[in-house]
């Protein structure tokens, strides 16, 4: 194995580029060839170490079709599916979806709701989605309790 290869397999499969992506997308489509997945990388050896990434952290299942030795039937472990799951909800909410105050665990402060929902629906350009979201939560939970301190 070269050293890129060994590079990309030694990261969290989690903070490769592609693997959000693969893993959204196998999740919607269920078992799928190789080829479906194309799309969703920048070529066919980026595609590969991605989905050896994802196998060795036992997110996906790679089964040899019967077709032929190097025909593949990729699927979602199912550890792979609750982190594709997460991963897609985590989608919805960076976009902008609604998130219904029910399904929150934590308990919000009463008018903290509407803010998260605000600052969720900014510019996020310089930043990752991800990162905005968790920088933007921490941020208004920290300036709550500090206007808040009988209650934080």
């Amino acid at each position: 194995m070269n050293t890129i290869n060994n590079s990309v397999n030694s990261m969290d499969p989690l903070n490769l580029k592609y693997s959000k992506g693969i893993l959204i997308a196998l999740l919607e489509k269920g078992k799928v060839n190789k080829k479906v997945l194309q799309p969703y990388a920048s070529n066919t050896n980026t595609l590969d170490d991605v989905l050896d990434a994802l196998e060795q952290s036992n997110l996906i299942s790679k089964k040899q079709d019967v077709i032929g030795r190097r025909v593949y039937e990729i699927s979602l472990t199912s550890k792979g599916i609750a982190v594709a799951k997460q991963l897609k909800k985590a989608d919805e909410i960076a976009s902008g979806a609604a998130i219904p105050k029910e399904s929150i665990i934590i308990e919000i402060p009463e008018g903290l709701h509407e803010q998260i929902l605000r600052i969720l629906k900014l510019d996020r350009d310089e930043k990752s989605e991800e990162d905005f979201i968790i920088s933007a939560v921490k941020d208004k939970i920290k300036k709550w309790k500090s206007e808040n301190p009988e209650r934080g």
